[in-house]
């Protein structure tokens, strides 16, 4: 639009938000950093979610790794009259949707969310929430190649487990997930209270799953779209 119609973006309301939602007041440099929504100074008072990492396994309790919305803090605390500028890796695109409309608008989702819905789920993915949450999903064609298996689960009464086993507790962004091996494992807490070991080779893992698509950024959490249907073993 700047090059074909520049004149689009003159007092463009949309345009204002997006700028705003990069902005937070007041001044916050990397060392006050800390898991919180900050505020943006637009109409909206829009939120933006601060998560802190560490990329070291054996050195867990050390966070030298922060992302906004998921997005990397990759340069930071250059500082100018009364601000601070950080240059993240990604756009910070303001969340129009919670997670359940996320998978409900979505035709790739379609299945998972019959799932999200057989098992009485869809409250906990639509209503807000303070440390939000991970959804880890499998497309369409990933549930085609299994229906068999699916079918198994739906006649032994075993949806509500499978769905939870996809759903984390807190909001878990990809460059979270780090390479890691024994005995320095890390792993995700699943809403049904089981452990998903996380690694990362050429892409991000989690459990038996490879991410496909990360940080899909709702207003109450995130989804990543994975190649697989998680499995964990009893």
């Amino acid at each position: 639009m700047l090059d074909e119609s520049p004149q689009k973006l003159k007092n463009n309301e949309k345009l204002k938000r997006f700028l705003e939602y990069h902005v937070v007041s007041p001044m916050i440099k990397t060392r006050d950093l800390k898991e919180e929504m900050l505020t943006s100074i637009d109409a909206e008072h829009d939120q933006l979610r601060v998560n802190l990492y560490s990329t070291m396994p054996s050195f867990a309790n050390i966070m030298n790794r922060a992302t906004i919305n998921c997005a990397r803090v990759i340069h930071f605390d250059q500082e100018t009259c009364g601000s601070v500028f950080h240059q993240v890796d990604s756009v910070l695109a303001v969340p129009e949707m919670n997670i359940l409309e996320m998978l409900r608008t979505n035709p790739r989702y379609s299945q998972f969310y019959k799932l999200v819905m057989k098992a009485n789920l869809s409250s906990l993915l639509e209503e807000a929430n303070e440390n939000g949450f991970t959804v880890l999903v499998p497309n369409d064609d990933i549930f085609n190649e299994l229906n068999d298996w699916i079918k198994e689960k739906k006649e032994a009464g075993e949806i509500d487990d499978l769905v939870k086993n996809h759903i984390v507790a807190g909001v878990k962004c990809c460059a979270g997930i780090v390479r890691s091996q024994w005995p320095f494992v890390n792993s995700f807490k699943t809403i049904s209270n089981n452990h998903l070991n996380t690694n990362r080779d050429r892409r991000p893992r989690i459990q038996n799953a490879a991410v496909t698509k990360c940080d899909l950024t709702a207003k109450n959490g995130i989804i990543h779209e994975i190649n697989d249907v998680i499995n964990v073993e009893t």
